[in-house]
């Protein structure tokens, strides 16, 4: 799940970090020190943002279709071989180091719910979630295509996390939008530079109009 981070600025090094420290403390050490053990707890957020976990699929839910834990169903229809992670399973197939690991990013999986200490008392809720049917439109398209509000966004072109071209039909979808396509910033681009914001007022304003 460190595999999040790919999507952020500056996700691929701290990842790279993550495991150059715990490649040298299993060749020093033979196993992860307190102070590996300690960044990767510290770099993933389950446990002090238990509503990321258990809302993250419900927000998309929509007519009625529960999401029966999605990432999860897909990863082990079509991924299980991918993500199969046992050491002994590749210590004996004689690849060594050749055989690669596979992260996730934004994807949670009903095994959280038990894995994660504070995540552990709402299993019962996570799971109602999951299964839940009474689900309306999330969206009102005839409504959005009548928009009178003036509005702006931001596609980033290489967000790991939005499907771009969903993004593009989307903002298509509702009158007025002016869309700002770049691919200098990953998905947290917002919160990485504050060109961001800038550019966009600038955009809402009508300052900027070749896009």
């Amino acid at each position: 799940q460190l595999g999040i981070s790919f999507g952020f600025t500056g996700g691929f090094d701290s990842v790279h970090l993550l495991v150059f420290h715990a490649a040298n403390d299993l060749e020093t050490l033979g196993k992860l020190s307190t102070h590996t053990l300690t960044a990767i707890a510290s770099s993933q957020s389950f446990d002090s943002n238990p509503l990321y976990c258990i809302m993250h699929e419900a927000i998309y839910c929509q007519k009625g279709t529960p999401s029966l834990w999605s990432a999860h169903r897909v990863r082990e229809t079509c991924f299980a071989a991918e993500f199969e992670h046992s050491w002994d399973r590749i210590a004996a197939s004689g690849e060594g180091d050749s055989s690669p690991v596979y992260f996730t990013g934004e994807s949670v999986y009903p095994w959280m719910l038990d894995d994660y200490a504070e995540l552990r008392r709402l299993k019962d809720v996570a799971q109602g979630l999951a299964e839940y049917t009474g689900w309306g439109q999330l969206y009102d398209v005839d409504v959005l295509a009548k928009n009178t509000v003036p509005v702006a966004g931001v596609s980033y072109y290489n967000d790991m996390f939005v499907d771009f071209y969903l993004s593009e039909k989307t903002a298509l979808a509702i009158k007025g939008f002016r869309q700002w396509v770049t691919n200098e910033f990953h998905h947290n681009g917002l919160r990485a530079d504050s060109r961001v914001m800038t550019y966009l007022v600038n955009l809402l304003r009508g300052d900027i109009t070749d896009l």
